[in-house]
């Protein structure tokens, strides 16, 4: 086996990408389908995977889109390219399905006004009253707005940005519980994109990963089993070690050919489009339910299955944009 090199994660940055879109379905899949199956084996199966895996897919693609960020602003350190950038990789594509989404869900669905609409579309009815179906573009927003002026040659800051989050946190429990309650799904979670780019510049170094860090990953594991049993307001942190630990377990089991290079290829494959499956499949799923369709296996696998064409469709009416390598620039980054 090959020693495992934080450039690694650079290596199979599509790979990982596409093992965490397709844990973030599976487990919303899972949720739908238990919605017709509340009960038995079924529900007791995927509770498990809830606990075990639950949604630390998210986590992952933080991770992994603060370090894009930080090899985008290696090469390209100038905030008006940057947010070019963003704007056509990620926002354009939010707008498009968004626009779809909210109209059939506001005023078709639940009849409600243009400016509830717009409120939704525009993502701040999340942080306003904790509407939740498009949470991670609401994140990302902020995030990637402070990005280039945090930059590359600050490690200090960087650390002070992955701590703020959680002493900010344990204010706003204190202060502000209900507010944050609807919001916490996110403040939870920014330190992972900072971490990502706390992280990137030994892979751009090609420094190994210590095996001592290796194993201190380890600890990820009971430190979830312990918050996620606990079920208290700060149970999601978990996943931010959590995630790094799964992070480092593949990358063990692609060095040393565990994760044979037809598997790879094919989350490679997948991750290419998983920004396009992350904003096809929550309105596919969000719509059907409030349609009042049935969660059955049919509808279910049938509402996957749909996600995942029109997510491809979605990355071509797009496929303009490529890096200057060709590849179709197509993921949470």
């Amino acid at each position: 086996m090959q020693p495992t090199n934080w450039n690694d994660i650079s290596r199979y940055r599509g790979e990982l990408f596409g093992l965490s879109i397709g844990g973030v379905m599976l487990l919303h899949a899972l949720g739908w389908l238990r919605m017709g199956h509340p009960g038995g084996t079924f529900a007791l199966l995927t509770r498990a995977y809830d606990g075990a895996i639950g949604s630390v897919g998210v986590d992952i693609f933080l991770f992994l889109s603060g370090f894009g960020i930080f090899y985008s602003l290696s090469s390209s350190p100038r905030a008006g390219g940057f947010y070019r950038k963003r704007f056509r990789r990620v926002l354009l594509p939010y707008l498009l399905v968004g626009a779809v989404y909210w109209f059939l869900r506001d005023i078709v669905l639940q009849h409600a006004s243009w400016g509830t609409f717009c409120y939704d579309w525009s993502t701040l009815s999340f942080w306003g009253n904790g509407t939740k179906a498009y949470w991670y573009i609401a994140l990302l927003c902020p995030l990637y707005l402070l990005a280039p002026w945090v930059g590359t040659r600050r490690p200090a800051l960087i650390l002070a940005l992955m701590l703020a989050p959680l002493l900010l946190s344990l204010l706003l429990a204190r202060c502000a519980p209900r507010w944050f309650g609807e919001t916490e799904i996110a403040w939870l979670r920014i330190p992972a994109f900072w971490t990502g780019m706390a992280c990137a510049p030994w892979a751009m170094a090609r420094k190994r990963i210590p095996a001592a860090l290796l194993w201190a990953s380890v600890l990820a594991v009971p430190l979830k089993l312990v918050l996620v049993l606990g079920d208290g307001p700060f149970a999601r942190l978990a996943n931010w070690p959590y995630s790094l630990f799964l992070v480092f377990l593949y990358l063990l089991a692609r060095n040393s050919a565990i994760v044979p290079d037809c598997v790879g290829k094919a989350l490679k494959t997948f991750g290419k489009y998983s920004l396009e499956l992350f904003l096809v499949h929550i309105a596919v799923r969000d719509l059907a339910l409030l349609a009042g369709l049935p969660a059955t296996w049919a509808v279910c696998g049938g509402g996957m299955a749909l996600s995942i064409v029109l997510a491809i469709a979605l990355s071509r009416l797009f496929s303009a944009r490529t890096s200057p390598g060709g590849t179709p620039q197509r993921r949470l980054s």
